[in-house]
């Protein structure tokens, strides 16, 4: 699936979905690890913040947000 995204200088360009969030500064890691904790209930904006210092600090959002779940999982018993 392909979207249509306008530039500042009101050029439109069809991007994929993975570079339109490459094109937002968000990487796919990101967004998938986003995907796993939100839909385990994690709330949305604690889930942004939680991925985005985990990007910073060099780890995969993805494997750490799967790991969370794991966490999360094991807690609820």
């Amino acid at each position: 699936m392909r979207t249509f995204v306008v530039g500042r200088e009101g050029e439109t360009v069809a991007m994929s979905p993975e570079e339109r969030l490459t094109h937002m500064g968000v990487s796919p890691q990101l967004s998938a690890g986003y995907d796993v904790l939100t839909d385990d209930g994690y709330p949305p904006e604690k889930a942004a913040e939680l991925l985005a210092e985990a990007e910073r600090t060099g780890k995969d959002p993805e494997a750490f947000a799967q790991h969370m779940v794991k966490l999360r999982r094991a807690l609820r018993g």
